[in-house]
């Protein structure tokens, strides 16, 4: 039997600190009388415009005066939807930037040199930058170390997201398997602003955009058959993967419909 080989990612230019920030100052230069020049406020405004792309544009009565006017906000995330649609996949959308990619900015060194050299993904980084001095009790140095040591037993045991995300939780002491947040409620909650009012940051964000690692999945899932000939599938396993594909199927216009109705 052949050693099993350790998938190789597909490397996402905009998963890139440098990339984020030319974003960012693109949208700055794009809307220079309603943006500011600053990366923490632009950055601030992204998260309130995902705050009123998720609850509605409209107004609401409820709760503190938001702290930026809605319609340079809806200018700002009409501006960044056209941004990314122009340099990057058209699947990462304005709220998987700023609800994901963003948080890039805030991850350490050791996190992003794996996740540019394609040893790990975009959630896989996120996953790692959760180990800091704040969360193990640890000096800088120590949460350093003990990072390393996780990304290369997860490179070297060829582990998934998920194995990464429990491994983590374990290390911080926290559940195995993650709780689910009550029907329309999120691990954040947010001002009416788009502020985080009780941030959790151990608990990563793509929990709250479960179709962000979805279509990662998928463009891993999409590069490993591009990889197989036809000649190399056995009948055993063609079987496996048809029945497979019968439950994808099936799951998916399930989905589908749901959605129409």
């Amino acid at each position: 039997m052949s050693r099993r080989r350790r998938r190789e990612r597909s490397i996402d230019p905009l998963a890139n600190p440098v990339v984020v920030r030319e974003v960012l100052r693109s949208l700055a230069e794009r809307l220079p009388m309603d943006v500011p020049d600053n990366e923490r406020e632009i950055i601030r405004m992204l998260r309130a415009a995902s705050h009123c792309e998720r609850r509605g544009w409209a107004r609401s009565l409820r709760g503190r005066p938001s702290r930026y006017d809605r319609g340079k906000l809806s200018k700002l995330w009409a501006a960044l939807s056209d941004e990314l649609s122009r340099g990057t996949r058209p699947s990462v959308s304005p709220r998987t930037f700023t609800e994901h990619y963003v948080r890039l900015l805030a991850c350490p060194q050791d996190a992003i040199a794996g996740l540019i050299d394609g040893r790990i993904n975009l959630f896989e980084a996120l996953q790692l930058a959760r180990i800091t001095p704040k969360t193990t009790g640890m000096s800088a140095s120590g949460a350093t170390k003990l990072r390393a040591r996780v990304l290369a037993a997860h490179v070297a045991a060829r582990g998934s997201a998920k194995q990464l995300y429990e491994r983590v939780n374990e290390l911080l002491g926290k559940p195995r398997t993650p709780v689910q947040p009550p029907s329309g409620t999120g691990f954040y909650h947010r001002g009416a602003d788009g502020d985080d009012e009780e941030l959790d940051p151990e608990t990563d964000a793509y929990l709250t955009d479960p179709g962000a690692l979805f279509a990662d999945q998928l463009r891993q899932i999409a590069i490993e058959m591009a990889r197989i000939e036809p000649e190399e599938v056995t009948e055993a396993e063609t079987t496996a993967l048809f029945d497979l594909l019968d439950q994808l199927y099936l799951r998916a216009s399930k989905i589908a419909r749901r959605t129409r109705e």
